[in-house]
């Protein structure tokens, strides 16, 4: 064979060996457990599921991994084909060394089954696997979350009239937790999440963290009447974890108005001059009967007895007049 033909043969071969698609050695699946509540329990399993070609042996075989909760990844485990496996750096002595993943030589020591996981572990777990025959890698999150403390809620007033500060805190909390508030119309349902809202998380000496946030609503903004519901979320994206603690409140009404009477002008009714139409009553009575009984009177010299009842009469007359009057 020509030496030009048998160089291109061997790059030939050398491509195909080399093309990542023909490696030998590759991992299908890299099992982590879902996020934890810290201390629910006693130990997780992390799986490198790779695999060989058949026929393939474990020479040089390597697997390694990784714990990347900053910027550096930090090696945590090593296992050498046919060798005992290390447990190294944060998970020195939280592995169980004896746990076999299968009975495979090649594949009986590629997992970790970690010991009363705790939040210092969370963080990117990444497997490296390698040998003569090639190397391959992947990277998955496991997360250790702590649910709050508590989660509190308060309302009260500014001192600028018209506003009101809603003002929510949770204390404990692990992973870094976010903080929003949600606006509910208690009569058409439905939530709306509020802008501008201030917050605040802290780092305690403990690993966890304190959140809290304020924001003020403008009681114009609100549909006078109406009542609402305001919530304060909180979350922790990485954990898939949310609660939500809500109040009720109850946009304040117009106040209520009553138009006084005006005043009776002085000398009242009783003073005016204005003449009274034909036939007006005058405390019930017709002014024609009136008139007509002081024609009578003035006519005929009245007897004591008659002016006994004839001033009695009057006194009740007036009487009722102003009753009238009054009403």
């Amino acid at each position: 064979m020509a030496p030009e033909v048998t160089t291109l043969v061997g790059v030939a071969l050398l491509l195909v060996v080399c093309s990542p698609g023909s490696w030998a050695l590759r991992i299908g699946q890299l099992h982590v457990p879902s996020p934890i509540r810290n201390g629910s329990v006693k130990d997780v399993i992390l799986d490198c599921d790779y695999s060989l070609d058949p026929g393939e042996k474990s020479e040089g075989l390597v697997v390694k991994w990784f714990l990347n909760q900053e910027t550096n990844p930090l090696p945590v485990y090593q296992w050498i084909a046919n060798k005992i496996p290390q447990d190294l750096g944060v998970l020195r002595n939280r592995v169980d060394l004896m746990y076999h993943a299968t009975d495979q030589p090649s594949t009986r020591h590629r997992a970790l089954r970690i010991l009363n996981p705790t939040i210092e572990l969370s963080g990117e777990y990444r497997c490296e696997v390698s040998s003569f025959y090639g190397e391959d890698s992947k990277t998955k999150k496991m997360i250790i979350y702590v649910p709050e403390e508590n989660l509190e809620l308060t309302q009260s007033k500014t001192t600028v009239e018209g506003q009101v500060r809603l003002s929510c805190e949770a204390d404990g909390v692990f992973p870094k937790p976010e903080m929003t508030f949600i606006k509910r119309s208690i009569e058409y349902g439905g939530g709306k999440i509020m802008d501008g809202a201030e917050v605040r998380v802290t780092d305690r000496k403990d690993g966890l963290f304190d959140i809290e946030a304020d924001i003020v609503v403008d009681e114009a903004s609100l549909d006078e009447g109406a009542q609402y519901a305001f919530g304060c979320e909180l979350s922790i994206p990485d954990a898939n974890y949310t609660l939500i603690e809500w109040e009720n409140y109850e946009a304040r009404r117009p106040p209520t108005t009553t138009t006084p009477l005006p005043p009776t002008p002085p000398g009242g009714p009783a003073d005016s001059t204005e003449a009274a139409p034909e036939g007006a009553l005058e405390g019930g009575v017709p002014l024609e009967s009136v008139h007509r009984a002081a024609d009578v009177s003035a006519a005929a010299p009245l007897s004591a007895g008659s002016l006994s009842l004839l001033a009695l009469a009057a006194w009740a007359w007036l009487w009722s007049t102003a009753a009238a009057r009054r009403l």
